[in-house]
């Protein structure tokens, strides 16, 4: 008996790209460490250099867009597939990006004196969480959520709205 296929069960193709997602581990990685880096200028005497580790987030970001048009290229500009690839990736990222938002507001009112620049307010808050880009109220006075790593969700939500 065949059983219909759920929209959140992953394409069988995936499977066949271990070292490409392999590749794509590591790229996260050195992410990771760029951006943990960038945080450790506060904490640490002798951070590591920045240049090194930020070829990863190309990397990351061309792997990615690789694995996302080679999953979906049965369906590839389908309207339906749109909303499956739009559906899966609200799932899979939006409860990690609020519970790292959530983790930031804590950090930022349990710890403030370690996070210099990052300000709490009701307004962020709520703004960061629904992906509404805005300027933010610390001293950057940039454009980015609370969670500022999450500029690139905002990006991606806003054009999926165009």
């Amino acid at each position: 008996m065949l059983r219909s296929q759920s929209p959140l069960d992953l394409p069988k193709e995936t499977d066949n790209l271990p070292s490409i997602h392999f590749l794509r581990g590591i790229a996260a990685l050195v992410v990771c460490v760029m951006h943990l880096n960038g945080e450790a200028h506060k904490m640490l005497p002798q951070p590591l250099n920045v240049k090194t580790w930020i070829s990863g987030v190309d990397i990351f970001f061309v792997i990615s867009g690789f694995i996302m048009i080679y999953t979906n290229d049965k369906g590839f500009g389908s309207l339906e597939s749109s909303i499956t690839f739009m559906f899966r990736r609200l799932i899979r990222i939006v409860p990690m990006y609020w519970l790292f938002t959530s983790l930031m507001v804590a950090s930022i009112i349990l710890f403030p004196r370690l996070l210099h620049t990052a300000q709490f307010s009701y307004w962020h808050l709520v703004l960061s969480l629904l992906f509404i880009p805005h300027i933010s109220p610390d001293t950057s006075h940039d454009i980015h959520p609370i969670l500022s790593l999450g500029w690139t969700l905002n990006y991606e939500v806003l054009l999926s709205r165009l």
